[in-house]
């Protein structure tokens, strides 16, 4: 019986390659499409796992990190010209004040006031 079914495998000497080939050809062809979409699915989700998800992820580190000295460098320009505005409206007030005191001065000096 063993004899005339060729998924048996009746030779105990084969090697593993030699068995998966009798095993494969002895197959429907969907079992081995099957088999070969679901052995291409594995290979997939572990390349997807080992290579493109950290390489994916340093990608989007390395641009948060790009992103925060952007925003460094904008915060201290940002934070450079307010400091120069208060500089220049404080000038401005002590420019005022000063001409305020010196008209005070001069209408004293008059005797205006």
């Amino acid at each position: 019986m063993t004899e005339n079914n060729p998924n048996v495998f009746t030779n105990q000497n084969d090697g593993p390659v030699t068995m998966g080939f009798r095993w494969l050809f002895g197959q429907e062809a969907n079992t081995v499409v099957l088999a070969t979409m679901l052995a291409v699915l594995v290979y997939g989700g572990w390349r997807a796992a080992t290579e493109a998800v950290p390489k994916t992820l340093k990608q989007i580190h390395d641009g948060y990190k790009e992103i925060s000295a952007d925003h460094t460098v904008a915060v201290e320009k940002i934070t450079q010209n307010h400091q120069e505005e208060i500089e220049k409206l404080q000038q401005t007030f002590e420019r005022t004040l000063d001409r305020i005191e010196r008209k005070h001065e001069i209408a004293k000096a008059k005797g205006i006031q």
